[in-house]
């Protein structure tokens, strides 16, 4: 599921908008995950608004399926990433690389 969050920000730093964002107090700063990824290319309208609904409610929304979150706590069995939700993400990354795949290697 990385993948997705890796191309969102590429996506959006190709568009000119930074992918970090800067804790002032502490001088640290740190990558925006996906929910502030799905944010941001709402505001700046980057991504189609029916495909970020796609990722947000795969991924990473909590009313949704959140495999995001379900994948990289390791609450997934084998079995389960072979099922016809997981089939769907593969489809959805192809079709956004088809899609936005010309905006990353420019």
């Amino acid at each position: 599921m990385v993948i997705f969050e890796s191309l969102l920000a590429k996506i959006i730093e190709k568009n000119g908008i930074s992918t970090i964002k800067t804790i002032q107090r502490e001088g640290i700063e740190e990558d925006i995950t996906m929910g502030g990824l799905i944010k941001l290319c709402r505001e700046h309208d980057v991504i189609d608004k029916d495909d970020l609904f796609l990722i947000d409610v795969l991924l990473c929304n909590k009313n949704g399926l959140n495999l995001r979150n379900i994948t990289s706590h390791r609450l997934v069995s084998d079995s389960d990433r072979s099922s016809n939700v997981y089939m769907f993400c593969g489809y959805l990354l192809i079709r956004l690389l088809i899609k936005y795949g010309n905006k990353i290697i420019e």
